[in-house]
């Protein structure tokens, strides 16, 4: 009679052990790749999300400036350092500017105060004619004033710009909206002239 061993060690064998750790591994880099995918695409969701808001809270602000503002005093004026202004008149007391001469202006980040965005100087009483030669970036701080908070511009980690263009009769805004790594992520032109919340 014959006994068969069946004698058998605890524990895995050095092959069970490398196959295990292969395969756990495999399954490691699979749930890594779809992780990543996943937050790329959630962190482009937010970008996108974040974009919207900007263009549309800007766009508005611009907007609601002009409102009640007669269009024969609205002029694109090509200041000294070469930058666009919007040149207007206001009677109307119904926006949170009083009556007067008025340059809707854009400032860069990194010039002035060190707050880019778009800005809103007085620049007279009534007279278009003196006042539009004025030049926004030497009126008193106190009355210049920026449309929209400064964090705005940089919400989600994004760079904003924005250039006024158009014509005397459709003035427009471009709103660009930029990643950190200067990626293009959205570009909006706004009219001016047209009703608040209808631009973007």
């Amino acid at each position: 009679m014959t006994r068969t061993s069946t004698q058998r060690t605890a524990g895995f064998t050095l092959v069970e052990g490398i196959v295990t750790m292969a395969i756990l591994a495999i399954v490691l880099v699979l749930v890594g790749g779809i992780l990543m995918s996943t937050s790329r695409v959630l962190h482009q969701q937010q970008l996108a999300s974040a974009s919207d808001t900007i263009v549309a809270t800007v766009g508005d602000a611009a907007q609601s400036v002009l409102v009640g503002v007669e269009p024969s005093t609205v002029h694109l004026v090509t200041e000294t350092n070469g930058a666009t202004s919007l040149f207007f008149v206001t009677k109307a007391t119904d926006n949170s500017h009083p009556a007067g001469s008025y340059k809707l202006f854009a400032k860069d980040a990194d010039g002035g105060a060190g707050q880019g965005g778009l800005w809103i100087a007085r620049v007279g009483n009534a007279g278009t004619a003196q006042a539009e030669s004025v030049d926004p970036a030497t009126v008193d701080a106190s009355l210049t004033t920026s449309l929209v908070p400064a964090p705005t511009y940089t919400v989600q980690g994004t760079v904003t710009t924005c250039s006024l263009g158009g014509t005397d009769a459709d003035p427009t805004l471009t709103i660009s909206v930029r990643d950190g790594q200067g990626n293009d992520v959205r570009e909006a032109t706004v009219s001016l002239l047209a009703v608040p919340g209808e631009g973007a």
